[in-house]
């Protein structure tokens, strides 16, 4: 089961807000998730891009 960085559980439906780094930039994205996997969770963010997070640790669950 993965977790956010709170530690709830996430699952399909939820929408996430995790980071992004582009050179020396860092901003957020929110990304709703379409399936969970044991090792990832894939899903499309906000600009409607597919997108798979391995590391879960870094993403906070803003609305379930």
């Amino acid at each position: 089961m993965l977790k956010d960085y709170l530690g709830k559980a996430i699952k399909i439906g939820d929408k996430l807000v995790y980071p992004v780094r582009r050179g020396s930039d860092m901003y957020l994205r929110t990304l709703v998730v379409n399936a969970v996997t044991k090792e990832s969770i894939h899903g499309i963010n906000d600009k409607g891009s597919t997108v798979q997070i391995k590391i879960t640790s870094r993403c906070v669950i803003i609305e379930r």
